[in-house]
Parts: structure tokens; C-alpha cells; sequence
């Protein structure tokens, strides 16, 4: 009689065992690396953007406040005596735009105003006429001589990335004692070194 001895598979059954432990140890340790892997990527991917040139910001217009010096009519006509006249230097057939950023520019063209008792009253008028040239830059506008008795009007001044733009136009007409001469509007406003354009609108 042939008696079988339980002990002999017991070697098959361990063997089995430890490949079933080694299998399932292996397949964690794939998962393992995977998500390491995974991990690393992720890692490297935001390092990358981290460290990638910024994007410059966006420059956002910024309207500039202005502080008035003077805004009038100033008259030409040869009879000095009776008003406000000026010299060949204050006479414009066309609209003239002015940026003033120095002194010496400044007062040589307002003392062309200053040519008779009339003309200084005129002056006199000015909120200021010795600016800080090292702070601010004056801004003006004055019209060709009308007919119309018409204003100019500096409404608003706007700074953008690479300009400044001076909007201004007409907030009045017919006005009878304004006949015959030129209307200006003269401003000051914080220095800066960007081009500044000048835009007229109808209102």
C-alpha cells in the first residue's frame, strides 16, 4: 500500500506562496514608480513655469489732473491803447499747441502778452506765472483769431503707455465780447517725457 505523505507539497505550496508575495510586491512597487514618476513630471512641468520669463503687465490708462494757470481771450489789433494787442509772436493764423518745459520758453512767451497796461491786467489774471519746471510742464492751447467768440476748453488729459493725449474743444460760442482775438486754455500738469498729442472733439 502506497501511503501519501502530506509534507511532500508542502515545498509546491510554499513556493507558490512566495511568487503570489513577490507578484503582488512587484505590482505595488510598478504602481509605486508610476506615481513617482507622475509626481516628478508634475514637479518639473511647474518648475518650468516658474521659472519662465514673466509677461510685462499691462499699462493702464491713467487720466492726469491738471491744475489751471489761465484760461481766456487775449485780442490783437494795432490800436494798443484801446485793447489788449500783443507782438507778431502772440498773432497765430492757425491753432497752436504749446508744451512748455522749461523757464525760459515759458516767460519769454507769456511777456509778448505783456505789451501795454491792458495786457498785464490780462496777465495778472494768471493763477501762476513762475512754475517749477523741475516738477511740472505747462500745457496750452490757443486758437486761431475768431469771429465767432468762441472758448477752448482742455476737458481731460489722459496718459497711456507710450503718449499723453490732450482732449479739448469748444464748450462755447457766440460769445460778443470774445469776437476778434484768441482763445486760449493754459494748464500745468506733472512732468513726464512721453510724446503728448493734442485732440480736438466736437461736443
Amino acid at each position: 500500500m502506497f501511503i501519501l505523505d502530506e509534507n511532500a507539497n508542502k515545498p509546491r505550496r510554499l513556493y507558490k506562496v512566495c511568487n503570489a508575495y513577490i507578484a503582488r510586491k512587484l505590482a505595488i512597487g510598478k504602481v509605486l514608480f508610476i506615481f513617482l514618476a507622475l509626481l516628478f513630471m508634475a514637479g518639473a512641468s511647474a518648475c518650468e513655469k516658474n521659472t519662465a520669463e514673466p509677461k510685462p503687465l499691462e499699462f493702464v490708462p491713467v487720466e492726469i489732473e491738471f491744475i489751471q494757470i489761465m484760461q481766456g481771450h487775449h485780442w490783437y489789433n494795432r490800436h494798443k491803447d484801446v485793447v489788449c494787442d500783443s507782438t507778431s509772436d502772440w498773432y497765430f493764423d492757425n491753432r497752436q499747441y504749446f508744451v512748455f518745459t522749461d523757464s525760459s520758453t515759458w516767460q519769454d512767451t507769456i511777456s509778448n502778452m505783456n505789451v501795454n497796461e491792458i495786457c498785464a491786467d490780462e496777465l495778472s489774471q494768471f493763477a501762476e506765472t513762475d512754475i517749477d519746471f523741475s516738477v511740472y510742464q505747462v500745457i496750452a492751447v490757443i486758437n486761431e483769431i475768431s469771429l465767432y467768440g468762441r472758448t477752448v476748453d482742455i476737458t481731460n488729459i489722459t496718459e497711456y503707455a507710450d503718449k499723453i493725449i490732450v482732449r479739448y474743444t469748444n464748450l462755447e460760442y457766440g460769445l460778443p465780447f470774445a469776437t476778434n482775438s484768441h482763445s486760449y486754455h493754459i494748464v500745468k500738469i506733472p512732468r513726464n517725457s512721453k510724446k503728448i498729442i493734442f485732440e480736438y472733439y466736437k461736443k
